[in-house]
C-alpha cells in the first residue's frame, strides 16, 4: 500500500505535465511525487520500519487530502494570468528595508556563532543541545532577538519582493543584492542549530516563486536571478552533507539511509500514525500561539513538548508526517478534513481571478502555496513565531488591500 501515493502522483503527474508544462502546480506534483517514492524503498528495505503497516485507507487519506489542498493551485496554474504592477513605492521600500536590516543584524550577530557550532566535531551534541536550551545562541540584546528570530521568517515575503523588484522596478544592483542576501538570513538561524531544514525550505520557495515570476523575466534578469541561487545552492549542498554525513554516520545503515530516511518518512510515519494515534492534541502541535492569544492552555517549547507528548502518548511526535499528518495529530481524521475542505474552499475564491493579480493577492497566494510546498515533511509553521509569521501575512495583506481601494476610489473621482 505504500506505493499507492506514489503511483496515483505520477500518473497525475505525466497527464498533467504533458499537457501544461512546467509550472508551481506541477512542481508541487513533482515534489510529492520524489517524497512518495523514496518511501517505497524504505519501507520494504529497512528494518527501522518493519513493525510498520501502512493501511490502503490510510494511504487513500492522504492522498485525497493533499490533492483537495492542491486542487485550487493546479486549477489556477492551467490559466494564462498576469500580476498588477502597481505597488506604492513607499511601503515597497519600508517592508524591503525592514527586511534588509533584519538580515544584517541576522548575519553580523548570528553567523560566526554559526559557523562555530558547524565547525563542532560533535554536531549530534550541538544540535541537541541547542533545540534543548541547553546553549545559548541569540544574542544578549533582547531588541536585536527580537528582529531576528520575528523578521527571519519573513523571507518568503524578501524572495516576493526580490522578484518583484527585478520584475518592475529599475533598483540599483546593491539594492537588489542586499534583498537578495535578506532572504537567505533564515538559513543563517539554522546554522546555530546545525538544522537542515531551512535550507531545503528557503530553496523550495525560492524555485517555487522563481517559476511563479518566470513570464516576468527576460535573459538578463534571469541571470541576475540564476547566479546567486546557483552559489547559494552549491554552499547549501555542501552544508546538507555535511549535516547528514556528522548526523548520521552512526546509523547502521550510514549516511545515505540518513538521507532517504529525511525524505521518505512522511507517508510511512502518516500510515502509521493514522492506523494507531488516537491521542489528539486540540490544536497544541500547530497552533501555540492562536491558543496563546485566546487565553487556552498551550505549550511553550517544542522540544519539552515533544519528550511530554511521547510520555502521555506514546507516540513521538517530532517526525516527518506530510502537513496533513501534522493536522491529523491535532485535529483527527474529521477534524483534518473539515480544515482541508475550508482551506480548499478559501484558495479557490483567493485564485479565482488571474487578471492583474495585485501585491497583497500574491501574498496570500504564496502563503497558501507554502503550506504544501514546505509541508512535503511536517507543518513547519507549528511554533509561536511561524503561528505569528501568518497572522503577519494576513494583516499585511489586508492593509496593501485597503491602501489600494482607496487608491482606486481616488481615481475614480
Amino acid at each position: 500500500m505504500i506505493a499507492l501515493p506514489f503511483v496515483i502522483f505520477l500518473i497525475v503527474l505525466v497527464f498533467y505535465a504533458r499537457k501544461y508544462g512546467l509550472n508551481i502546480g506541477s512542481l508541487l506534483l513533482i515534489l510529492y511525487t520524489l517524497v512518495f517514492a523514496a518511501a517505497i524503498p524504505l519501507y520494504y528495505g529497512y528494518e527501522k520500519y518493519s513493525d510498520v503497516h501502512v493501511s490502503f485507507f490510510s494511504m487513500i487519506y492522504l492522498v485525497v487530502m493533499i490533492f483537495i489542498w492542491l486542487m485550487p493551485i493546479l486549477i489556477f496554474s492551467t490559466k494564462e494570468y498576469t500580476f498588477s504592477e502597481y505597488f506604492s513605492i513607499h511601503k515597497f521600500n519600508a517592508l524591503s528595508y525592514a527586511l534588509i536590516a533584519s538580515g544584517v543584524l541576522t548575519y553580523a550577530f548570528l553567523l560566526p556563532a554559526g559557523i562555530h557550532n558547524l565547525s563542532n566535531p560533535d554536531i549530534s551534541f550541538i544540535r541537541n543541545a541547542t533545540m534543548k536550551g541547553e546553549i545559548e545562541i541569540y544574542s544578549d540584546n533582547a531588541f536585536v532577538n527580537f528582529i531576528i528570530s520575528n523578521l527571519s521568517l519573513f523571507y518568503p515575503l524578501s524572495i516576493i519582493l526580490f522578484f518583484y523588484s527585478i520584475a518592475f522596478l529599475e533598483r540599483g544592483k546593491i539594492f537588489n543584492i542586499l534583498l537578495f542576501f535578506s532572504t537567505t538570513a533564515f538559513i543563517v538561524i539554522s546554522l546555530l542549530y546545525v538544522a537542515r531544514g531551512d535550507i531545503v525550505y528557503w530553496a523550495l520557495m525560492y524555485v517555487f516563486l522563481y517559476i511563479f515570476f518566470r513570464k516576468y523575466f527576460n535573459y538578463d534578469k534571469r541571470k541576475t536571478i540564476m547566479i546567486p541561487f546557483v552559489i547559494a545552492v552549491i554552499l547549501g549542498i555542501m552544508y546538507f552533507t555535511i549535516i547528514s554525513l556528522a548526523r548520521f554516520e552512526t546509523y547502521d545503515h550510514g549516511p545515505l539511509f540518513g538521507i532517504l530516511d529525511y525524505w521518505g518518512q512522511p507517508a510511512i510515519n502518516f500510515g502509521d500514525y493514522f492506523d494507531h494515534f488516537t491521542v489528539f492534541q486540540h490544536g497544541t502541535l500547530n497552533f501555540p500561539y492562536v491558543q496563546r492569544i485566546l487565553g487556552l492552555p498551550h505549550r511553550e517549547g517544542v522540544v519539552d513538548y515533544f519528550d511530554q507528548a511521547s510520555t502521555d502518548t506514546g507516540y513521538y511526535l517530532g517526525v516527518f508526517y506530510t502537513f496533513i499528518g501534522s493536522f491529523f495529530i491535532d485535529f483527527g481524521p474529521i477534524g483534518t478534513a473539515i480544515l482541508v475542505l475550508v482551506a480548499s474552499f478559501l484558495g479557490f475564491v483567493l485564485f479565482r481571478k488571474s487578471d492583474e493579480i495585485p501585491i497583497y493577492k500574491i501574498i496570500l497566494m504564496v502563503l497558501y502555496c507554502q503550506i504544501p510546498l514546505q509541508g512535503l515533511f511536517i507543518f513547519n509553521l507549528l511554533n509561536d513565531n511561524g503561528n505569528k509569521y501568518i497572522f503577519f501575512m494576513l494583516i499585511l495583506s489586508f492593509i496593501i488591500r485597503i491602501k489600494i481601494i482607496k487608491k482606486e476610489d481616488i481615481k475614480n473621482n
